[in-house]
Parts: structure tokens; sequence; C-alpha cells
């Protein structure tokens, strides 16, 4: 990543002393949120949006887990992107907010749907499995029609809650009981001594029990050479390795993971 002056920038801008700034990442400028939002061109097809399960975890929180297959069309390009995800039911309501804001003062902004609203607890048992399957349906009910809007796919934020944001993808696991499923090594950092993120990362994948194939290498959503970037929701980017592994081994379970990881053509 890297921060240099905008190679738009006019002469008398830069002789009057003013100055904008452009980010490069992997030699590639990126988009302002504006200029993608100018884009009308893009097309989303064959969109496949399902919220299959939804789960309590062993700290009371509840996740719901996202599959999504879509094809996003660009002029001439078409990229295929598919999303394996646990999301909290705040996730949903943040997203909203922001993808609002990004609409504003356009003509789209009216068009967008409103999530399923909250429900106070005191009123409602938000354990219950009838309340879990009616906001599931609703939750996934609402994705698909928010997706389905033009330029919403190409947003910034939505890529980031589907787990893609440019070069990266994030996936997420619950591991009902016992081990993770993965051998972990900490991150290698060259010749730097600053803590980088995320620092546990996967070396290889270990049986579960009776020598069956563990959760991580089940799931066939982890690659060595992922790293783990949330425990429970909670972000690990700045944790250290040890801290990190001990998370991993008291975290009451079930136990939702979240990995990052370099994204490929089948991902």
């Amino acid at each position: 990543v890297s921060i240099v002056p905008s190679s738009e920038a006019s002469w008398l801008s830069r002789l009057n002393g003013s100055y904008s700034y452009e980010c490069h990442l992997n030699g590639q400028k990126l988009k302002e949120n504006n200029e993608r939002l100018n884009d009308t061109t893009d097309k989303v097809s064959d969109l496949k949006v399902s919220i299959p399960e939804v789960k309590k975890a062993g700290n009371g929180v509840v996740w719901y887990r996202i599959e999504l297959d879509m094809k996003i069309s660009f002029e001439e390009n078409v990229t295929k992107y598919s999303c394996r995800v646990h999301r909290r039911f705040r996730d949903f309501r943040y997203l909203y907010s922001r993808v609002c804001a990004a609409f504003r003062h356009t003509h789209l902004l009216g068009s967008i749907p409103k999530p399923p609203g909250r429900k106070l607890k005191i009123v409602e048992n938000h354990y219950a499995p009838e309340f879990l399957e009616s906001r599931r349906i609703e939750l996934e009910n609402w994705l698909t029609r928010l997706l389905r809007l033009p330029r919403v796919a190409s947003n910034p934020d939505v890529e980031t809650f589907l787990g893609g944001l440019h070069s990266t993808r994030e996936v997420s696991i619950m591991v009902p009981v016992g081990s993770l499923g993965v051998s972990l090594q900490q991150k290698k950092l060259g010749s730097t001594s600053a803590e980088l993120y995320p620092q546990a990362e996967v070396s290889g994948f270990t049986s579960g029990e009776g020598d069956s194939v563990g959760v991580a290498e089940e799931s066939g959503l982890i690659h060595v050479g992922d790293s783990i970037s949330k425990i429970s929701g909670e972000s690990v980017i700045n944790n250290k390795y040890s801290d990190i592994v001990r998370t991993l081994k008291t975290e009451p379970r079930p136990l939702v993971v979240h990995f990052v990881g370099p994204r490929t053509e089948d991902s």
C-alpha cells in the first residue's frame, strides 16, 4: 500500500500549494467511494443469497452464516464472487447505515430497503428458535433485495461486509466443540520489529477425534497461509501471537473464528 500525490491534480492547484492524494494497492489506484458510485455500468447476475444457519455461540452472541454467489460485470470484465462468512444482527444494521450514507443525495436512496427492526429483549426472547428463524428469513430477504439494486454490490462497505475487499478475502467458521483443527505459527514479519497484523498464521491442519477431518479442513474455506483476524467477533489484528493462542483455548464453545487471506480465482 502506498499514498502518493494525485496524478490528476492541476498545475494551478499545485502552484497554490493545494495537494490531493491517492491510495495505491499492489500498484493499482483505488477509487474513491464517489468515483465508484458513479460507475453506472456494473451489473449483478446469477445472484444466489442464503443465510442457511443461525446459531448462538458460547458467549451468548447470535451469528448468521451468509452464503453468496454472484457475478459482477463491469464494461467487458466479469468477476465471479463468493462469500461464506458469519455476521451479527448489528452488522446488518451497520451496513444499512453505510449504504444510505454512500447514496445520500442520489435518486437511489429512496430505493434502499430497510433491514429488520430491533426488538426489545424484555418483550421477546431473542434466543427462541422461532424468533431466530423469523429473523434469519427477514435478513436473507433484505440482503437479496439490497444486492439487486444498481451499484450496491460494488460499494466498498458492501464488499467488506461480504468478506471481500479488492485482493483480500475474509471467511469464518464456527467451532462447535474442542479444537479449531489447525496448526498455527507466528507470522513472519521480516526485518521489522513492529507488531504487524495478523500474528497467527495457519501452517497446516490437524485431525479431529478418531483421526476424523478437523473443523477447519472440513469447511474447505481455510487455506495454509491464512491468518486469524477475529475471535468471537473481536479483532485480534493488534494482538500478540501468544494472546491469540490463549484466547482460542479459553473462549467458550461454540466459537466463531474469522480468517483473512489473499483472494484467488476460486474464492
